[in-house]
């Protein structure tokens, strides 16, 4: 207690601890050449963190600083960490900072709340120290709270969008709160079940011909991603329905240079953990395709631009953490999540 009254000069920020997670490094389908591309684009992080523990972004410091450190976590790196230890230690003391006392994100974008309750979720499921769990917590209740906010439209119900407050729902932003709320409940935060419920019709919903859509039934690439890896995670990986998601998604070209569309790094991030998610050939195509475009598209320094025709994501290229942190976070894909299937045959 006397740390976290102090955690903007305490040293031992983050301890005590429990045990990281294994040592991706030699993962069966890990190679030297996707391995060296994670840890450049790593050490580009720590290299471009700044003196506060945050990483530059024109939207959000918060976001991006949350997404860094989900890039570490994925890699098995905490506070002790002997390379990137620091930049761990940093970062989370940046985000506990950047909410306040009724766990809001300073910038008040739920995209931050989602992805910082995120990262401190994560951050202390690994790390199991109570400096982490109390910010989690806080965090976690904006998105509990916003998700309870009455929808104008039926449709939009269990949902989340830009803000607190907001009366609709899309797919994108639901996506990244199922996730933070996903990984609360792993850290023994309190999540009903009521929650993934109502997030799960409300993805449902969104449901078109094949795929899903973003604030309505349809069939856009990006929403189907988000919402077939969300559903998968939320234990429907057996409905019909997914295949059909995972059928359109691998029609998918992959080309740094020629791929155009809104957004297309941030949608080829969700299809890679629900082709992960969708095993068998769906996950051997994809990984085929994405991982060496995405090493022959990284920069000599480690860092990753967003793709050159992607629309929405070209103003990031200025200050490249977001890019880098989703392209590493794609090649560290097999390291952070397990597939549902294998979950339910080791439980049966």
């Amino acid at each position: 207690l006397s740390c976290f009254a102090n955690y903007t000069t305490c040293p031992a920020l983050l301890s005590p601890r429990q045990p990281k997670i294994g040592d991706p490094v030699g993962h069966p389908q890990a190679t030297k050449a996707s391995e060296a591309a994670v840890l450049a684009a790593l050490r580009w992080l720590r290299d471009h963190q700044e003196s506060n523990g945050s990483w530059k972004c024109p939207r959000s410091s918060s976001a991006t600083t949350g997404l860094a450190l989900l890039a570490f976590f994925a890699h098995g790196e905490t506070d002790d960490s002997t390379e990137f230890g620091d930049a761990v230690n940093r970062g989370l003391r940046f985000l506990i900072q950047s909410i306040d006392a009724t766990g809001t994100v300073s910038d008040k974008s739920m995209y931050a709340q989602a992805i910082v309750t995120l990262a401190l979720c994560e951050g202390y499921a690994l790390i199991r120290s109570p400096v982490l769990r109390e910010p989690a917590e806080r965090a976690a209740h904006v998105l509990l709270t916003a998700q309870a906010v009455p929808k104008s439209n039926p449709l939009h119900s269990g949902g989340w969008r830009y803000t607190s407050t907001s009366a609709d729902a899309d797919t994108s932003v639901t996506g990244w709160s199922i996730m933070a709320l996903q990984a609360a409940d792993h850290a023994g935060i309190a999540v009903t079940p009521e929650t993934f419920t109502k997030a799960s019709a409300y993805l449902w919903r969104m449901h078109g011909q094949d795929g899903f859509g973003y604030a309505a039934p349809g069939d856009a690439p990006v929403p189907t991603a988000i919402a077939t890896f969300c559903l998968q995670f939320l234990g429907h990986a057996g409905d019909t329905r997914l295949h059909g998601a995972l059928d359109l998604l691998k029609k998918q070209n992959v080309s740094w240079p020629q791929s155009t569309g809104a957004f297309v790094l941030y949608g080829w991030y969700y299809t890679t953990l629900a082709m992960f998610q969708g095993g068998g050939a769906y996950w051997e195509n994809w990984h085929q395709k994405i991982a060496p475009a995405l090493m022959a598209a990284q920069a000599d320094d480690g860092s990753w631009p967003p793709p050159p025709h992607s629309s929405g994501e070209a103003a990031f290229a200025g200050t490249p953490t977001y890019a880098t942190a989703l392209g590493a976070m794609i090649l560290e894909t097999y390291y952070r999540y397990q597939p549902q299937y294998l979950q339910k045959k080791k439980a049966g």
